[in-house]
């Protein structure tokens, strides 16, 4: 697992994550500005404060295939879809896990857990008291995921309207 600020890397993991959530649940994150944050990487994802985290599988020939990714970004006002909800706590220094993907070859191997682990850590290192983030409902293997690393889920934090959509948060 390697922490990456190379764009090429991270716009085609993005582009991918955004190819496979419209074909498989017709789900369009223009109300995230989610293209804007492919043309502005790393942007909030840049650290000190932020982390882009690829996986990648090496062969026995060296050979390099980026098989997921996950991103971590500060919670920001500017981040906020919709009315700041009660579970929108400022006063914690909150991050938030975003785009947690394993490529559908590579998926139930492990990946999408060491990802997740290793952004958590990522998050404790950087200062972190509380990490959000907010999945699919229909994404059962995601959402058992996080509740066996600990999140619960929680209210709204960021507006996000979408008709399946469900909040997890961790105290770090």
């Amino acid at each position: 697992m390697k922490a990456t600020h190379d764009p090429g890397v991270t716009v085609t993991s993005a582009h991918q994550y955004g190819a496979w959530l419209s074909k498989e649940f017709n789900l369009d994150l223009s109300f995230q500005s989610f293209q804007q944050e492919i043309d502005s990487l790393p942007g909030d994802f840049a650290p000190p404060d932020g982390v882009i985290l690829i996986a990648s599988f090496v062969t026995a020939r060296g050979d390099r295939q980026d098989i997921g990714a996950v991103a971590l970004r500060p919670l920001a006002p500017r981040h906020i879809y919709g009315p700041v909800t009660e579970n929108t706590d400022w006063s914690v220094k909150t991050c938030e896990m975003k785009r947690l993907y394993v490529f559908p070859d590579w998926q139930s191997c492990g990946a999408g857990r060491k990802l997740a682990t290793t952004v958590i850590e990522a998050a404790r290192q950087m200062g972190y008291r509380r990490m959000v983030l907010d999945t699919l409902d229909r994404l059962h293997g995601a959402n058992k995921l996080y509740k066996q690393l600990g999140f619960q889920q929680c209210s709204s934090y960021n507006g996000n309207s979408v008709a399946d959509v469900c909040f997890w948060e961790m105290r770090l």
